[in-house]
Order: C-alpha cells, then sequence, then structure tokens
C-alpha cells in the first residue's frame, strides 16, 4: 500500500506526524519497535518554510546549516558534524562517517547541472548515493538512508525528488527535508529558474515508539524560521557554488562579507562558533 500526504511546506509537519500514528503498522526492525506507515510519499507544494519553530520540536539550526553546506559542497567534514551534535559520534567508523552524503555526492550536482543546460527537458538529472560496493559491507554504523536524488523543470520550476529506503519522521525527517531542498533552491540558482514542489519519498516512513511521547506534544503550525534561499548569486555555474559552499563549510575566512549573499551570511553566522574554535590549519 502507497500512502500520499499532500502539504505546503513544515507547517504541517504535524499532519505527517498524525498518519504516522494513525495508520502506522507495528514492526521491530534490529529489535526496536516502530510504528511504520510504509511506502509513503510527502508532496511539498510550498518548500520554503521548511525549518520551524514554535511547535514543539525544537530545530537546531546548527545541524540543519552543517548537513544542508555539506551537502551542496560536496564534500565532508566529521569534526563539523561532531560540532553539530555529539550524538553522530555514535555513528562513526574508525573517525569517519561511513555514508556521509557530502562526499558521496561530490561532482554529481556539477553534472546535473549540465544535463539540464544541454537540454530542459531531460529525465537524467540524478544523483546516487547507495553504493553497492560499499554498502553491501556488513558490520557499518552509518549505511545511507537516502537512495536517490532527482531533478526535473516543468512548468518553468525545478522540481526536486528524494527517493529514501528508510526515514525516521521524528529524527531524521525535519533536517532532511530542509538540507534536501537547500540543494534543490541551489540548483534553481545556478539555472536561473524558481524553485518549483519538492517530492520525497520513503519506502519506510516510521516513528519509534520510544519518541511517541515527544511526538504528542507536536503542535500544528508555528513559525517558520528565515532560511537561506540556497547558495550562489544566480549567475554562478554549480561549479562554482559548490567551490563557495566549501569555504563557508571549511575557510569562511577566505570570503569577502561583501560579495556573499544574505543566504550565505546565514551558513557563515551559523558555523561562525566552529571556526572560531579550529584553527584553519585543522580544517584540512
Amino acid at each position: 500500500m502507497t500512502t500520499l500526504i499532500r502539504v505546503d511546506d513544515m507547517h504541517d509537519y504535524r499532519q505527517i506526524l498524525d498518519r504516522i500514528l494513525t495508520e502506522g503498522e507495528y514492526s521491530s526492525p534490529r529489535g526496536l519497535s516502530t510504528l511504520d506507515l510504509g511506502y509513503t510519499t510527502i508532496a511539498f507544494h510550498k518548500p520554503e518554510h521548511m525549518l520551524i519553530r514554535g511547535n514543539g520540536r525544537g530545530l537546531s539550526a546548527k545541524i540543519a546549516a552543517v548537513e544542508a553546506i555539506q551537502l551542496i559542497g560536496g564534500f565532508h567534514d566529521a569534526d563539523l558534524m561532531n560540532w553539530a551534535s555529539p550524538n553522530f559520534k555514535q555513528f562513526m567508523d574508525d573517525g569517519w562517517f561511513w555514508g556521509a552524503y557530502g562526499s558521496r555526492i561530490g561532482h554529481q550536482m556539477e553534472a546535473v547541472a549540465n544535463k539540464i543546460m544541454a537540454d530542459r527537458e531531460t529525465r537524467q538529472a540524478v544523483v546516487t548515493l547507495w553504493n553497492p560496493q560499499f554498502d553491501n559491507i556488513e558490520g557499518k554504523h552509518d549505511y545511507p538512508c537516502t537512495v536517490s536524488l532527482g531533478y526535473r523543470i516543468r512548468a518553468g520550476s525545478l522540481d526536486a525528488w528524494t527517493f529514501m529506503r528508510s526515514n525516521d519522521a521524528w529524527l531524521g525527517l525535519p533536517y532532511d527535508v530542509f538540507q534536501f531542498t537547500q540543494l534543490q533552491r541551489t540548483l534553481a540558482r545556478s539555472l536561473g529558474v524558481p524553485s518549483g514542489t519538492y517530492t520525497h519519498t520513503a519506502a519506510s516512513l516510521h516513528v519509534y515508539v520510544d519518541n511517541i511521547d515527544q511526538i504528542n506534544k507536536i503542535t500544528h503550525g508555528g513559525i517558520g524560521l528565515w532560511e537561506p534561499d540556497g547558495i550562489g548569486d544566480g549567475i554562478e555555474t554549480m561549479r562554482t557554488i559548490s567551490q563557495r559552499a566549501r569555504m563557508i563549510g571549511q575557510w569562511p575566512g577566505d570570503l569577502k562579507e561583501n560579495l556573499m549573499t544574505e543566504s550565505e551570511k546565514w551558513y557563515v553566522r551559523i558555523l561562525d562558533p566552529f571556526h572560531a574554535d579550529v584553527p584553519k590549519a585543522e580544517l584540512g
């Protein structure tokens, strides 16, 4: 059975959670009890407010910024991740995050942009994150939940979709939809088109039973945080934009503030405490 949830943005987060609580079925993968809605697609028709406060969730702008900037820049920094949240350390293997999205994306977004510029109606603008060479090795703590991303221009706007093998709607979904729509908005800026709809599909959209008490405290609505409109000034290539994102994440001191967009300043401001504590030579 497939479930379709249509919403405008993350103001409707409670609506998504309610569908899981009322229609989900109990299952216990790895011995952990969950309520699982199964194969679910969430269609965000106006994905402009994807970080929400005032509804009880208490999202961290720090985590959101760290995940999104690495995605856009196609890089991974374990120290940056652990600064955002010490809870990430439990997913490390030998000082590294096995399934880190940024390093797996690499230069794929540049190829995506090139395909769309060559053919505005292409259906080949796809990014792959799941790697069978690595992800069939057993015993790792951090296999990617996201399998692929895709983009297509329709009605003059850039639509985006994400397919996930598994998605925790309490811990993961609020940050996932933020970082993936940030990537969508960045790509749209590089192509000179507006962002369109964002479609988020998970083969398993679930919550852990241990989190249900917290979930029941979430309210409807909330206040949308001011959030960036992606990276780039609208006239740069995706390669240049990715380079700027890497600088914001690792060497922001090399950027001139008067040449940064308001969105880029948001990322710099959120990440500034990390860079203030880490000598530049240690950032790699």
